[in-house]
C-alpha cells in the first residue's frame, strides 16, 4: 500500500525531509503503530494522529492511498 505521511513540528526529524512529508509503502493490514515502529518513533511522542482528515488511533489499520498526519504531544501551562 502507498501511504502519504506528514510528520509535523518536532516529529519532522523522523521523515528526513525539510517539510516532513514522505510517501511510504506498507503491507496490507499494517497499522499506524507498525508504521511508527518502522520509523523508530519514541513511544508516547505522537499526541495526535489524523488519517484522511479524521482522528485515528495507533491501532487503526491503514488503507492504500491514506493520508496520515502526525503531531507531537504538546504541553504547556
Amino acid at each position: 500500500m502507498d501511504i502519504s505521511v506528514t510528520f509535523n513540528l518536532s516529529l519532522k526529524r523522523y521523515a528526513g525531509t525539510e517539510d516532513g512529508k514522505i510517501k511510504v509503502k506498507m503491507p496490507e493490514g499494517a497499522t499506524v503503530k507498525q508504521l511508527l515502529n518502522n520509523f523508530k518513533v519514541i513511544p508516547g511522542e505522537v499526541g495526535l494522529i489524523i488519517i484522511n482528515s479524521e482522528i485515528a488511533k495507533q491501532e487503526t489499520v491503514l488503507k492504500d492511498k491514506d493520508e496520515l498526519e502526525l503531531y507531537p504531544v504538546v504541553g504547556g501551562g
